[in-house]
């Protein structure tokens, strides 16, 4: 879960806290939320309501393409999303595939955040590469049926800034089987004006918006939609 943009200021315990690759991270104890993680001082997690947000953008995707072999999160270094995947899909026959920027977050986060990921990193059936998203969208040559994208805001001083664009939207379609899907959240507010959404109503690339819903995510006091583009079948 992250939210670059907007984020409850409540303040808590100091856990751990540190430099990663691209971030100053620290983890707090907040007596209501529990641990969390801010990032440059910013709420991206909480470990209270994680799930809520994990489970809907997860079950965004899967509403859509019930029964996928190929998964590729974005993103994720917490470990949510891939462990509400696999609530819901067997095991050994859902490959999953993580990308991200930030290896030393992420190898922190899959020791503090064992609440978020229940240990799914050590399934066999997991690959984590750790690269820049947009890199590995533009160089791939496998196909997923399921992108989840498991990052910040499309605002132009945050690092995940970059993967919303026009030419990653037309990579994350060729990443795509026909019929694949890609689910990502978005502020209430902004959502139509978000660059995957208003290129996909205007016809642009291979991707077609079907869905969004609602969410309310109490820890960041405000509410979120879940949405999902598909594929053109060929």
């Amino acid at each position: 879960m992250n939210n670059d943009c907007y984020g409850s200021t409540f303040s808590g315990r100091s856990v751990i806290k540190g430099w990663s690759d691209f971030h100053f991270y620290e983890f707090i104890r907040h007596d209501v939320h529990g641990l969390c993680l801010f990032l440059d001082g910013v709420l991206q997690s909480a470990e209270r309501d994680q799930h809520t947000y994990h489970e809907k953008l997860v079950r965004a995707a899967l509403e859509e393409q019930p029964f996928p072999q190929d998964v590729l999160i974005i993103g994720g270094a917490g470990g949510g999303v891939l462990h509400h995947l696999y609530r819901k899909l067997n095991r050994d026959i859902c490959h999953v595939t993580i990308v991200d920027i930030d290896e030393k977050l992420f190898s922190t986060g899959r020791k503090m955040m064992r609440s978020w990921n229940q240990g799914e990193f050590d399934n066999p059936n997991v690959d984590v590469i750790f690269q820049d998203g947009v890199e590995y969208l533009r160089d791939v040559s496998t196909w997923f049926d399921v992108i989840i994208l498991d990052i910040g805001d499309p605002l132009p001083y945050t690092r995940s800034n970059a993967l919303y664009s026009p030419s990653v939207l037309f990579d994350l379609g060729r990443a795509l089987r026909p019929d694949g899907i890609v689910a990502f959240h978005s502020p209430l507010e902004l959502t139509s004006e978000h660059t995957f959404i208003s290129e996909s109503l205007h016809g642009n690339g291979t991707l077609q918006k079907i869905s969004h819903f609602p969410v309310n995510i109490e820890s960041f006091e405000r509410t979120w939609m879940f949405n999902t583009l598909k594929k053109h079948s060929l």
